[in-house]
């Protein structure tokens, strides 16, 4: 490993996301490992990914192209690539053929961790990572209704509105 890549990754075996990945234009994260140098900073500065989180490697991944630093831009050079570590992964197009409610599931999932993920970014980028809460919940307990839109796609609107009862359900339980 290079001395200043603080996180290796694979490539997804899907054709196109091999080629987003391997372009440099990004990672997925199934399968990853972080340099002993990079979680030590994350420790000692008490960074911690919020429980409930999904998707955490989008996360993980930010941190390490911001090198925990928000202020800069994303540093690709952190990131190496190994084009021989590679894992399976059922598209979600071929899962809806075989497993309907598997699809939706995960459309779903996918819709709340879109959710998440721009809470979380809204907020990094305001208060900086101290402000990663514990529980992903606090998120949704501080989220305005602004920023708890649907995407204006068909592939996107119904989960996104499924995950967005779900937050104020969550809210309204709390």
């Amino acid at each position: 490993m290079r001395p200043q890549v603080f996180q290796v990754t694979e490539i997804l075996s899907l054709r196109t996301f091999r080629r987003a990945i391997a372009s440099g234009s990004g990672f997925a994260g199934n399968l990853y490992a972080l340099s002993q140098s990079f979680v030590s900073r994350l420790r000692k500065k008490h960074i911690r990914l919020p429980q409930g989180l999904i998707g955490d490697d989008s996360l993980i991944g930010a941190l390490v192209l911001w090198n925990l630093d928000l202020t800069t831009s994303w540093d690709y050079n952190l990131v190496q690539i190994v084009p021989d570590a590679t894992f399976l992964y059922e598209s979600i197009i071929q899962a809806s053929f075989h497993d309907p409610i598997f699809y939706l599931r995960r459309l779903k999932r996918y819709s709340l961790r879109h959710f998440q993920n721009q809470l979380i970014k809204s907020r990094i980028k305001q208060s900086g990572l101290a402000m990663l809460p514990k529980h992903v919940n606090t998120l949704y307990l501080e989220a305005s209704d602004d920023e708890l839109i649907p995407r204006h796609s068909l592939q996107y609107f119904y989960p996104d509105c499924w995950a967005i009862k779900q937050i104020r359900n969550i809210r309204k339980q709390s």
